[in-house]
């Protein structure tokens, strides 16, 4: 089920989903190609996984000489 965004954090956008049968909150990086997901039992520990998400893929993008 589909609960919103996070506000945009260093060019990126996250969708904030929950999942009822698994009581899981979820969410992926929604202005990039790439498949960038996260997850966490509750929607304050979702934000910390979102921004943490958000930083990786930036290093990631300039190990691989895309960032």
């Amino acid at each position: 089920m589909k609960l919103g965004n996070f506000r945009e954090y260093r060019g990126y956008i996250g969708s904030i989903e929950y999942d009822l049968e698994d009581k899981l909150h979820y969410g992926k990086l929604l202005n990039t190609k790439d498949l960038v997901n996260y997850h966490a039992d509750n929607i304050i520990d979702l934000e910390k996984h979102y921004r943490e998400a958000v930083d990786d893929y930036i290093e990631f993008k300039k190990e691989i000489g895309k960032g």
